[in-house]
């Protein structure tokens, strides 16, 4: 057989390989988390948010062992669910992050099929704010992104990387809004950001990133700055799977647009596994390989240098 043939041989045995391997990942990692722990990440905002209101500290708010470790303006942003009963509050966040899911695999116009990616099915479960704020940064709205980056500050890396400029702007605006409006709870959460940080790593049993093992950390960053001189977008996605600290399994959605037209199906399958240690490996070699392909070809960085329009100068006449 010629070597095209055995990559149209290899992608066909791909499409219908792929969504097992997510399915099989899928129910082995979602089967446990129905009962106590369903949408149980909705619940532990919810109950943040109520304790703030009550003249509590959110911080100290739970679901089991695990607690509440979000940012003043997540808190914020939940008032609303506060209306509700608890129980109701719980299932409308897990609506929407449904509706979400689907608009994310409609948004880059992925199969169906990809509702099983695991890290996006498993988001939708435990109903983290992730898999909305996921959607909004889809949109390529500037209004969207910084609600994205209210729900979790992580957020604003790929607007950042992405150089959504209009995106930054309104983040900006409506952080400050969240301080003037809400200044005692933002002293709060900086007079306990070392324990709730030490806290979530020890919950999160390290995250799945690089963070996982500190020496990690440098080598990651100078493989994202490579992927980031020749693919800055697929960079800005893979940022946060990549180095944030205490990263749940869920983050790596933001993989999800490099997979568009069947793209990287291999880093697909790797990032399926909820198994600590497999991104850093699974990044680390996308990027070798994509080196590799682009080998003694020309690359010009991707800078940010803004361009000003210039001034037009009226015609003149005869």
């Amino acid at each position: 057989m010629s070597r095209a043939s055995l990559l149209l041989a290899a992608r066909r045995l791909g499409r219908v390989a792929l969504p097992l391997w997510f399915a099989l990942w899928t129910i082995a990692d979602v089967s446990h988390r129905f009962g106590d722990y369903f949408a149980s990440d909705t619940r532990i905002y919810y109950r943040a948010t109520q304790t703030w209101l009550a003249g509590g500290d959110p911080w100290n708010a739970a679901v089991g062992p695990f607690h509440f470790a979000g940012l003043p303006p997540t808190v914020q942003l939940f008032v609303p669910f506060t209306w509700l009963p608890e129980d109701v509050a719980v299932w409308l966040g897990f609506a929407i992050g449904v509706a979400s899911a689907i608009a994310i695999v409609r948004l880059l116009r992925l199969p169906l099929w990809w509702l099983l990616f695991p890290p996006l099915a498993h988001g939708v479960i435990v109903a983290n704010p992730h898999i909305w704020l996921t959607a909004l940064l889809l949109t390529g709205r500037p209004a969207a992104e910084a609600l994205a980056s209210l729900l979790k500050i992580y957020a604003i890396v790929p607007v950042a990387g992405r150089y959504h400029w209009r995106g930054l702007a309104w983040t900006a605006v409506a952080l400050a809004a969240s301080v003037a409006v809400s200044p005692h709870l933002w002293m709060g959460y900086l007079a306990e950001f070392g324990p709730t940080t030490a806290r979530l790593a020890e919950e999160a049993a390290g995250g799945f990133s690089a963070a996982i093992v500190p020496v990690l950390v440098v080598p990651m960053a100078f493989i994202i700055l490579a992927l980031a001189v020749f693919d800055r977008r697929a960079a800005s996605w893979l940022a946060v799977p990549a180095l944030w600290p205490s990263s749940q399994f869920f983050t790596q959605t933001f993989a999800m647009p490099l997979f568009v037209a069947g793209g990287a199906p291999v880093l697909a399958a790797l990032l399926a596994i909820p198994s600590r240690g497999v991104v850093p490996a699974a990044i680390a070699g996308y990027v070798v390989v994509r080196l590799w392909q682009l080998r003694g070809q020309p690359v010009t960085p991707d800078l940010p240098i803004p361009t000003w329009p210039r001034r037009r100068r009226p015609a003149l006449g005869r």
